[in-house]
């Protein structure tokens, strides 16, 4: 799919100020654990950044910020605490979005590399633990 470069552009000034803001908030919130606030603008950028990522049709970089988005949700409405592995496992899948969108400056398209189907089996596998801890009532 070709897209208008001007627009192609927009994205990606908006995705790296986004990756910025997600990485100075996960600084921030491993700092502040309970600090909601932190938590809510971490949740707005990632959904603006799937939502970006799904009109272009970046697939790989909408799943990650959609299961990303997931279990930042679960963090906002309190069903989590932010564990270390919690903030690990969102830190590595802004890492993957960082080299995903460096990726498309370069080369207008997304990697295609098994290492980020990879990724995406993990986050989703780990969100779904996430889940069932939730619905099952566990707490760490």
């Amino acid at each position: 799919m070709a897209f208008d470069e001007d627009i192609l552009q927009d994205f990606l000034v908006e995705a790296k100020e986004t990756i910025e803001n997600l990485e100075e908030g996960f600084i921030e919130l491993e700092q502040d654990k309970s600090n909601l606030e932190i938590i809510r603008a971490l949740f707005r950028s990632m959904h603006s950044l799937k939502g970006a990522a799904g009109f272009f049709g970046f697939k790989s970089l909408e799943s990650i910020a959609h299961f990303s988005e997931d279990i930042l949700s679960k963090l906002r409405d309190g069903l989590v605490e932010p564990t270390e592995d919690i903030i690990d496992i969102l830190l590595k899948a802004v890492d993957w979005i960082k080299y995903i969108v460096n990726h498309i400056e370069q080369n207008k398209s997304e990697p295609v590399e098994d290492q980020i189907l990879d990724f995406m089996v993990e986050l989703s596998n780990f969100k779904e633990k996430l889940n069932k801890k939730v619905e099952g009532g566990e707490q760490e």
